[in-house]
């Protein structure tokens, strides 16, 4: 061994400086799980920035789902309303109709209860024919009660 002499001191910094190669390589394997570390904790990131933005165009999209919910649930309570008013409306047009249709028939039955006291009392008195009551009763029927008699017409006939 021409220029390196082994002698104590010598082995003693050889042996420094193994321990310290050692102690690189081991704060580069240190240093290589750390990156390893943090790239997954990167990707590990990566994927919960996708994540909430996956959440976020949820939110948004619910957000405008219940706008669209609120406007038709609106739009519902309005024609509801509206139904509400239409069936008043019509309730009350019947109640119209059926008091129009109501009014004919009741002026009938008036004239019909005239007409049958009339004759009840053209037969009370002795002294009308039966005959003379039927034509005044029949008479008076033709003319439906359109026109007033005069008061005494009946005493001017006989």
């Amino acid at each position: 061994m021409d220029g390196i002499q082994l002698d104590p001191t010598n082995f003693s910094m050889a042996s420094k400086f193994d321990a310290q190669v050692h102690l690189m390589e081991g704060a580069l394997s240190n240093a290589g799980n750390a990156m390893s570390m943090l790239q997954t904790q990167d990707g590990t990131l990566n994927s919960a920035e996708a994540a909430l933005a996956v959440i976020k165009e949820r939110v948004s999209q619910l957000s405008t789902d219940l706008s669209k919910v609120g406007a038709a649930q609106a739009s519902l309570q309005a024609e509801s309303e509206r139904l509400t008013a239409a069936r008043s409306s019509l309730t009350s047009a019947g109640s119209r109709i059926t008091d129009i249709s109501y009014a004919p028939a009741v002026t009938k039955k008036s004239a019909a209860q005239v007409q049958l006291q009339m004759a009840s009392a053209l037969l009370a008195h002795k002294s009308v024919n039966p005959e003379v009551a039927l034509y005044f009763t029949l008479r008076f029927q033709l003319k439906k009660a359109c026109s007033p008699v005069p008061a005494g017409y009946f005493l001017q006939t006989f």
